[in-house]
């Protein structure tokens, strides 16, 4: 009773994550083609998030372009709000990535 409890907790904190979140303790620690393998990863599990399924094919190629396109903007937004150190929150990293799907929306 107590597993099932535990592991329901553990679900409920690991469902209210953003699925693509990251932290900058994380993000600090990677190599520069790992940040951008990162990106790329994370702009994959957006697209696939189930939010831009009223998408037409279109629609959703020119928002996986833009933010591809965006890729250099978000890493340099990432590097300069982790090098803040303690002052940047645990979801600063998701508020960027989401303000750049947020602007490539049409």
């Amino acid at each position: 009773m107590l597993r099932s409890a535990v592991g329901a907790a553990i679900l409920g904190v690991l469902g209210a994550m953003p699925v693509n979140a990251i932290e900058c303790s994380k993000w600090s620690r990677l190599g520069d083609a790992e940040k951008t393998e990162t990106l790329y990863r994370m702009i994959q599990a957006k697209l696939a998030s189930g939010e831009f399924g009223e998408y037409t094919s279109v629609r959703h190629a020119a928002v996986r372009q833009c933010l591809e396109q965006a890729v250099p903007g978000i890493r340099q937004d990432f590097d300069g709000t982790c090098s803040q150190g303690l002052s940047a929150d645990m979801e600063a990293l998701d508020r960027i990535f989401e303000g750049y799907v947020a602007s490539c929306i049409p």
